[in-house]
């Protein structure tokens, strides 16, 4: 069976398909595609979550967060010193990237159920993987995802070592 590929085009550093959107969700349904990511490649998924918002039984002493959100499964960049290699979350790290493609929609409705409740806390980004890699330039997936937090007015620590989080400071 003949598969349909997702191609892309070059910003002079990584690769995109024109509609990337249109594409993307191609993906989720007809398997991944492959972007080029500075020297090597890397597969792109697109999945599906049922859940976003990560709830912490307690205070996390690190990020001082009560909840994590990770737009993305993997990473791109592959930092030889990151903890989550190390961690639970690295012993089966995939060699790709999955985007969360419904994760907006997914943290509204979990957002509005806990403002509703007055269950508020610290949402961190990006505990897991790096939130503002090559592919959200053009997915915005995670300017997304701070657009609703910011909506419910729940507090937010981002980390990240992006220069593309200057992208997003009008939100605040």
């Amino acid at each position: 069976m003949a598969r349909k590929s997702c191609h892309g085009i070059s910003d002079g550093m990584h690769t995109y398909p024109d509609d990337f959107d249109v594409e993307l969700n191609m993906c989720v349904k007809e398997g991944a595609r492959k972007e080029k990511l500075g020297e090597g490649f890397v597969v792109v998924n697109g999945i599906q979550v049922k859940s976003i918002l990560n709830k912490h039984k307690k205070r996390d002493d690190w990020f001082l967060d009560d909840h994590s959100v990770n737009p993305y499964y993997g990473c791109s960049f592959n930092c030889i010193y990151c903890y989550t290699r190390g961690s639970r979350y690295g012993e089966n790290m995939p060699g790709e990237l999955s985007v969360k493609v419904n994760a907006p929609e997914v943290l509204e409705k979990q957002l509005r159920r806990r403002a509703k409740k007055r269950e508020y806390g610290i949402i961190a980004i990006s505990t897991s993987t790096e939130s503002y890699q090559s592919v959200e330039k053009r997915l915005t997936l995670t300017r997304k995802i701070l657009e609703v937090i910011l909506e419910y007015k729940f507090p937010v620590h981002i980390l990240t070592k992006s220069g593309l989080i200057l992208r997003d400071l009008d939100l605040f």
